[in-house]
């Protein structure tokens, strides 16, 4: 007796009733509109051209059952390329198309969503609403960004194959800045994805000697700057397989979460005392590097460098913290804006460059390795104030000068003994 059960109104046979009729899963499964024939035909010839390998309904006999080929296709697949236009969710009709979404993530299956055109959220119809939010929250190939289909395919599908193991990747280096990493293709899915922004500036004694104001990390044992940590939420292990997934994938979490993160980068900064910084992006990268709370685990980040501009004195006091209350440490650097190893604290051991005897974070690394000097970003001290590698020198009056103030004005109004 055949085993049959359903999968949002589309049947589906059990492994038994396909048995005799096994397939390799070397090749692609074209999901497509009929109604698009032509333009998804031009798809399928630039990856024949290459020699990949698909299949699409066009494969079936008129005597075959059109559902169970669909099906049974779809099972033995290594991943499905869906290409989607506008009319496939302004239609009042539920798309063949979303019943094969539906099949490939019942078996499992990566599904590489390629948007051939634009979709406008507007003309998108109640009945595949659902179908559509589940596609932008996750990943999708925005057709229309490639020159023309054959770089698309080139890029995303000429090398299906995933390359190296997870201890292959993790034994090449502690830091792998995705950008410039040598292969397109991931070895493995990140445990997390965080956004990182840090907020970077430099201070100067009157002799020229630069220092940055850095802070030490409980949670991961590394000094780094000020920053803000914002964390998204993992997308299915299926949806990432290249390098130009995760890439594309932040850029998408950025710009969704835009507001949010503005908001946590204006709170951070008035905690710093800063209450109308202005603030200029000068890098962006994103790296693999070793999470530092689960051994094994490699985390991914989305890394934003800004540089605090036109700070005012009321502002900068809370850098140079003459009370010490914000737990700085400021990390000496030479006239060339790298790191000082003639300072007793700073010093390089087995590929790190320790400050205090911990690690500086590989954004700060990078930082230094720029050599972009600060010069936009460096701000005189008081004449009266000098900081060292601690803070503020012993020599100095400690006080906070608001304090010092304030005690002078109550002096003026102390009444006479």
């Amino acid at each position: 007796m055949v085993t049959q059960f359903r999968l949002r109104g589309v049947k589906l046979m059990d492994s038994n009733f396909r048995g005799d009729n096994k397939l390799n899963d070397s090749y692609f499964f074209i999901s497509y509109p009929r109604s698009c024939y032509d333009k998804a035909y031009e798809y399928v010839s630039s990856m024949e051209k290459y020699n990949i390998k698909i299949w699409w309904d066009r494969y079936i006999g008129s005597a075959e059952d059109w559902e169970n080929e669909l099906t049974k296709h779809i099972e033995g697949c290594q991943a499905v390329i869906m290409l989607l236009f506008p009319e496939v969710f302004s239609s009042q009709r539920k798309s063949n198309m979303h019943k094969e979404y539906n099949i490939a993530h019942h078996f499992g299956k990566t599904v590489h969503c390629v948007l051939v055109e634009a979709i406008d959220d507007q003309q998108v119809t109640n009945v595949n609403r659902w179908w559509w939010e589940d596609i932008k929250n996750s990943q999708y190939i925005k057709g229309w960004e490639y020159s023309n289909i054959d770089a698309l395919v080139k890029t995303r599908f000429l090398n299906p194959n995933r390359s190296g193991t997870r201890n292959q990747f993790a034994n090449d280096k502690d830091q792998i800045v995705l950008e410039t990493y040598s292969s397109s293709l991931l070895p493995y899915y990140p445990a997390n994805f965080w956004l990182v922004r840090l907020y970077v500036c430099a201070v100067k004694n009157k002799n020229g000697k630069r220092f940055i104001p850095l802070k030490y990390t409980r949670y991961g044992g590394i000094w780094s700057t000020p920053h803000i940590a914002f964390q998204f939420q993992p997308p299915p292990y299926s949806l990432l397989c290249e390098v130009l997934d995760i890439l594309h994938l932040f850029d998408s979490w950025v710009e969704k979460e835009s507001n949010t993160i503005e908001s946590l980068g204006l709170h951070q900064l008035y905690q710093l005392g800063m209450f109308s910084p202005s603030t200029i992006r000068k890098n962006t990268y994103t790296e693999f590097k070793p999470s530092p709370t689960s051994k094994g685990q490699y985390n991914c980040f989305r890394v934003e460098e800004y540089h605090l501009n036109h700070l005012k004195d009321g502002e900068l006091v809370n850098i140079y913290d003459p009370e010490k209350l914000f737990g700085y440490r400021y990390f000496p650097l030479d006239e060339q804006g790298n790191a000082d190893f003639s300072s007793k604290y700073v010093e390089y051991q087995g590929g790190d460059i320790l400050f205090f005897g911990k690690k500086l974070s590989t954004n700060i690394v990078a930082l230094l390795n720029d050599n972009r000097h600060f010069e936009d970003c460096t701000y005189d001290l008081p004449a009266d104030i000098t900081i060292n590698e601690f803070g503020v020198s012993q020599s100095n009056n400690m006080q906070h000068p608001s304090k010092r103030n304030h005690q002078q004005i109550i002096l003026k109004h102390k009444p006479r003994l």
